[in-house]
């Protein structure tokens, strides 16, 4: 038996910047949050803009 497909709405598949901002904005703020793919600049740069007014805090590489 198969279960139906379910829409998760605090999980993001792949995404733009800007997509990613779209949904951090949907969800509420954990305590920590980690960026596990993409470039270091880009994911800097995302993580910066990300925690800046939001309160997503990452941690430095």
């Amino acid at each position: 038996m198969q279960p139906p497909p379910r829409h998760v709405p605090h999980f993001s598949a792949h995404a733009d910047a800007s997509q990613i901002l779209d949904w951090l904005n949907g969800a509420p703020a954990p305590h920590t949050t980690h960026l596990v793919h993409g470039e270091p600049g880009a994911a800097a740069t995302l993580r910066e803009t990300a925690s800046t007014g939001r309160g997503w805090a990452g941690p430095r590489p």
